[in-house]
């Protein structure tokens, strides 16, 4: 099975979440985030296996979900910022998604200032322990 990493970064700090992990037919899969606020390089990234996720990352949330498999299979970004109206989807894709999906998450620049408690609560459900 893909387990799941999630991060969250406040904006003026610098987070790298690496894990290996076993994927289908006994192979390892090294998944890499790496985020930071707008005073520490602003950026949201992502590599499965050393190779680069693109995703046009902004503020807020950008979420990577895989497949089974380990591939991708959607990539998202959700403004959470300051007057951003990004919960709601959130919120909505992450309490849409099978038990069991893993998901990938990175905190760019203010990801929390409007960030509503059952976007909060989404995050958390998925074993997230620190949101800020």
């Amino acid at each position: 099975s893909v387990a799941s990493t999630q991060t969250s970064v406040a904006s003026t700090q610098t987070s790298v979440a690496s894990t290996q992990t076993s994927a289908p037919a006994g192979t390892c899969m090294e998944v890499v985030i790496r985020s930071a606020g707008g005073a520490d390089g602003n950026y949201a990234d992502f590599s499965l296996n050393g190779q680069q996720v693109e995703l046009s990352s902004g503020r807020g949330f950008s979420i990577v979900i895989l497949t089974a498999d380990g591939d991708v299979q959607s990539k998202h970004v959700y403004d959470t910022g300051f007057e951003g109206e990004g919960s709601g989807p959130l919120a909505s894709l992450l309490n849409g998604l099978p038990d069991g999906t893993a998901v990938l998450i990175a905190a760019m620049d203010d990801a929390s200032d409007s960030l509503t408690p059952e976007a909060r609560s989404s995050i958390q459900m998925l074993g997230a322990t620190k949101i800020s």
